[in-house]
């Protein structure tokens, strides 16, 4: 899911370390664009964010402790079923970038 990408990319928490970024990177990889679910194994989120299984496990605590995505149980295919609580934007609005309003330039000066 794009969206969920670009949310940690430009807004996980400054405590976050670069593997707990990497593992959140990779979850939103996988994540549905519709509803947020996602099932990676543990493997393959390894895989993809470069680290530990262990390692994977300890940054999905921290990721979830943080609300950015939440546990739900275990999927048909016997792995975690994730679900992305963060969401970028209100009715499908997915650009980051905060909107900007126009503002006069000071005045210099008497004219």
């Amino acid at each position: 899911m794009i969206q969920a990408i670009a949310l940690v990319l430009d807004f996980a928490p400054a405590h976050w370390s670069p593997s707990t970024r990497m593992v959140a990177i990779a979850l939103a990889d996988y994540s549905n664009g519709d509803n947020g679910f996602a099932w990676p194994s543990l493997a393959n989120l390894s895989r993809r964010s470069g680290v530990s299984v262990r390692q994977v496990q300890r940054c999905l605590r921290e990721i979830e402790a943080d609300g950015w995505v939440h546990k739900h149980g275990i999927h048909s295919r016997g792995t975690n079923l994730w679900i992305w609580d963060k969401r970028i934007g209100l009715g499908g609005d997915t650009h980051v970038t905060p909107p900007v309003t126009p503002v006069s330039p000071p005045l210099r000066g008497k004219g």
